[in-house]
């Protein structure tokens, strides 16, 4: 459901069958959904490179017209306002969830002259391909610059560095689902919509670590 025209409220129209949404809701349509806290979940990346000593935390988003990804930059933004960090939005470059997207988002991220320590990528896929621009540009993860993702896909733990990320509770959100939906078939009286929120994890990998005083390549880092 990331692509805009599932968010949209007229393709559900005259849909006259139980139905579940998992990952959102959609404005205009009264029906059950499955969600992850996305805010929470982005104060925990966040938090978590705070809590290593990262102050320049850059952010790869989701489209913005994506609700769990603005939701996940909300949380980003919430964590460094609470530990004294203002919030700059230029820190903050616009990927589409795709890998080539996180690898351009970041290679513009490097290329400025004050270069972030860290990066939370709002996917797992974003994260993947700035990882790989970070380490064309001569950069190690996490010895240079930290990434930390969003979602905790199956490649997540393979990847090199094996990656820190956010994981959703995807189990329990497909047993919650087809809970809720047998429920709906069984008594068609209840309730129009039934949202259930539930929470992620923070899974710690290789990919996060303390940032570098200096580089070899690139001196002084800006913390």
């Amino acid at each position: 459901l990331e692509h805009p025209q599932y968010t949209r409220p007229r393709t559900f129209e005259g849909l006259d069958i139980p139905m579940v949404m998992l990952d959102r809701e959609i404005p205009g349509i009264a029906v059950d959904s499955i969600q992850i806290d996305n805010a929470h979940g982005g104060r925990q990346a966040t938090e978590h490179l705070l809590a290593l000593g990262h102050r320049r935390i850059a952010c790869i988003a989701g489209p913005s017209q994506v609700s769990p990804s603005a939701d996940r930059v909300t949380g980003y933004r919430q964590a460094l306002e609470a530990s004294g960090v203002a919030f700059d939005p230029g820190l903050v470059e616009r990927g589409d969830f795709t890998p080539s997207s996180g690898y351009d988002c970041a290679r513009s991220l490097m290329a400025r002259k004050k270069r972030s320590t860290a990066i939370f990528a709002c996917n797992d896929l974003m994260a993947f391909g700035a990882i790989t621009a970070l380490a064309e540009s001569g950069l190690s993860v996490p010895g240079d610059v930290s990434v930390v993702g969003f979602d905790d896909i199956g490649l997540a733990a393979y990847f090199n560095p094996p990656l820190t990320t956010v994981a959703q509770p995807r189990l329990e959100m497909g047993r919650a689902a087809a809970r809720i939906l047998l429920e709906r078939m069984r008594d068609g009286t209840l309730p129009r919509r039934r949202p259930v929120l539930m929470n992620t994890t923070l899974v710690i990998r290789r990919s996060s670590g303390s940032p570098a005083i200096t580089s070899p390549r690139t001196g002084p880092w800006c913390t």
